[in-house]
């Protein structure tokens, strides 16, 4: 998905094209936190150790 630090990645793949790329990629250290197949294949991608929300105090 990427080398650079992120906390969340948004992309958009045929259904669970997304997973098999990760796979693929070698890239275990991250997850599909969420899909919407209704818009198109969007997903939201997080680090494995990423919960999806973000801290208190932060915007």
């Amino acid at each position: 998905i990427t080398a650079q630090p992120a906390e969340a990645v948004a992309a958009v793949s045929h259904r669970a094209a997304i997973s098999l790329m990760l796979i693929v990629a070698g890239r275990r250290g991250w997850r599909v936190l969420r899909r919407d197949l209704s818009n198109g294949g969007v997903s939201v991608v997080v680090p494995r150790e990423s919960t999806g929300r973000r801290p208190p105090g932060r915007p």
